[in-house]
């Protein structure tokens, strides 16, 4: 038979760690003539979960959600509390865009508290998510990817070259502009690779627009013969032998700086496929 739920006795279980607890439908009460009831309510529950971002977006999440008597006068004497399966029934699941639902366990747990005798039963059932990141591939991934790479190619254009200053500002721009967006969709507690990412490869920028200036600097305040043609340089040098004793320290700095671009260019490229492997790593 059915009766309403307003006429019998209900548990009041209730959800510990949640926010909000909204029941949409006040479900009826089946009654069997075993004197097994039976009560499915439509229930929306918020409640709040420990995150760890520190992989996003290739992040798995594991999310305990635990049940029990609201009432402390139910204790494990008086009121058994008891899952029906160790395994949640997903068959009604609807995907999230954001999450995927990869299991749910249940286990059961009683303790005793200091406040009193009696022992207290508890059901937690555990959500293991993982974050759906296809969109975050295109939107952020490959734009840090390429942008990095970027960075990096600076430390082989000439030394001076002035298209190497402006090039570094734009990358440094862009990066910003992606960290910027980065902390948009993260809480600003999570400490992500991601994010370390993205200040190490300011960092790279920072120091490339620097040797890019001390580069430029280098080359416009060389004599104005060193700047001419190589057969006139030539002519020059013949004829006077104080030019030739210019351009030797002029061209040692050059190579000097060629020099650092290079090893700048093999430490940071080691260091920039280090960090992306780790990072693309967490996909699988």
């Amino acid at each position: 038979m059915t009766i309403k739920s307003t006429d019998v006795w209900l548990p009041g279980i209730e959800a510990y760690n949640t926010g909000t607890v909204v029941e949409n439908v006040d479900a009826d009460v089946v009654v069997y003539n075993t004197g097994m009831m039976l009560r499915i309510p439509s229930v929306l529950i918020t409640f709040t979960c420990k995150m760890d971002l520190k992989f996003f977006p290739y992040d798995n999440q594991v999310c305990p959600l635990i049940f029990g008597f609201g009432s402390w006068h139910h204790h494990e004497d008086v009121l058994r509390l008891t899952q029906s399966s160790p395994l949640a029934d997903l068959s009604y699941h609807n995907p999230s865009s954001d999450f995927e639902l990869t299991n749910i366990s249940s286990k059961r747990n009683v303790k005793k508290y200091d406040c009193c005798p009696q022992k207290y039963a508890t059901i937690t059932y555990t959500l293991h998510l993982k974050r759906v990141s296809s969109a975050y591939n295109v939107k952020l991934v490959l734009p840090a990817a390429l942008t990095g790479f970027l960075t990096l190619v600076t430390f082989l254009l000439p030394p001076a070259s002035y298209e190497k200053i402006t090039l570094c500002g734009l990358i440094f721009i862009a990066l910003l502009l992606q960290l910027i967006y980065l902390h948009d969709i993260v809480p600003a507690s999570g400490d992500t690779i991601l994010g370390d990412y993205f200040a190490f490869a300011l960092f790279i920028d920072f120091f490339a627009t620097i040797i890019a200036v001390v580069s430029y600097n280098v080359h416009v305040r060389s004599p104005p013969k060193m700047q001419q043609h190589s057969s006139i340089m030539m002519k020059e040098m013949e004829g006077d032998d104080s030019d030739f004793r210019m351009k030797m320290p002029q061209d040692s700095k050059r190579e000097f700086l060629r020099y650092v671009d290079f090893v700048c260019f093999v430490i940071f490229g080691i260091i920039f496929v280090v960090g992306l492997a780790i990072i693309l790593g967490r996909r699988g």
